[in-house]
């Protein structure tokens, strides 16, 4: 068994939760998994969470992966105790219920199930906004903004 040392924050869609009545079933969320970290260098429990997440975050405070990533590389330590606050606990979870279920979590036909609940049309999948207010804040704050080359 792996012992993991550390903690990622990732900011996912509601369609990659499954349907699950102790799992919270909302629109958006910051879930908190374990990693194993080494110096700068994070590895999770499951190779979709870094490519299906819209916003990654170590305990570190360094933004790992965002979508037009601006040059500043690590939140606010009072972005990061709301962050710690908010995050669906995957550790806590195991902690009562056994392993996580990722292979449920990145399972194509069930994605697409979960997908075609919440979403009127494709626009959704694409789409780099959301609701959700600490994400909306921390993309403000630290996302990059449009290219205006040649402007």
């Amino acid at each position: 068994m792996i012992e993991f040392n550390s903690t990622v924050y990732a900011f996912m869609r509601s369609w990659y939760l499954p349907q699950r009545k102790d799992i919270p079933q909302q629109k958006d969320i910051w879930i908190a998994f374990p990693a194993l970290r080494n110096g700068e260098t994070f590895t999770l429990p499951h190779m979709k969470i870094s490519m299906s997440a819209m916003m990654v975050i170590g305990d570190n405070r360094k933004i790992i992966k965002t979508l037009r990533a601006s040059n500043v590389r690590e939140i606010a330590p009072e972005t990061m105790m709301n962050l710690q606050r908010l995050s669906f606990d995957v550790r806590l979870w195991e902690n009562v219920n056994g392993e996580f279920p990722y292979d449920e979590m990145f399972e194509g036909g069930k994605i697409t199930e979960r997908y075609k609940k919440v979403a009127s049309d494709s626009s959704a999948f694409l789409s780099i906004t959301s609701e959700d207010p600490l994400y909306t804040h921390i993309r403000s704050q630290y996302g990059g903004r449009p290219c205006n080359c040649g402007k």
